[in-house]
């Protein structure tokens, strides 16, 4: 998986693309796969305010799950979900806005990206501080 962005890349404007760890040709059967579903509440973050984004996730089947966050870089910046989960749908995670070391993360559109065993969905969230 390629992700693509619009911005800053350390000095200059531009398009930028970064693969996110993925093998080439991986394949998935349909028939085993059940797609995957992403949805963010309240997906611009204020962290002065006290605001946060709410990730409800539904793996579709019984399956490990992993949801990131990555910045305009493409450089990982939080890993907010790395376990199993029965099919169903979750509201139990949330961001904000800062990175896995605690520290609130710089004014920017980031990538909070879902894997589930061969299915993937995207969607982004703007911090303004």
């Amino acid at each position: 998986i390629v992700v693509a962005w619009l911005g800053d890349g350390s000095g200059g404007i531009g398009i930028y693309a970064q693969k996110l760890g993925y093998s080439k040709g991986e394949a998935l059967e349909e028939s085993t796969q059940k797609p995957v579903s992403l949805t963010l509440y309240g997906n611009v973050l204020r962290p002065s305010d006290n605001k946060r984004t709410i990730v409800e996730y539904n793996p579709g089947i019984g399956r490990n799950v992993t949801i990131k966050i990555y910045d305009s870089a493409g450089r990982l910046v939080k890993t907010l979900l790395d376990d199993y989960r029965e099919a169903g749908t979750y509201r139990d995670l949330y961001w904000d806005g800062a990175d896995d070391l605690g520290r609130t993360v710089s004014s920017e559109v980031y990538v909070i990206f879902m894997q589930a065993e061969g299915s993937r969905s995207m969607k982004k969230a703007c911090v303004i501080r």
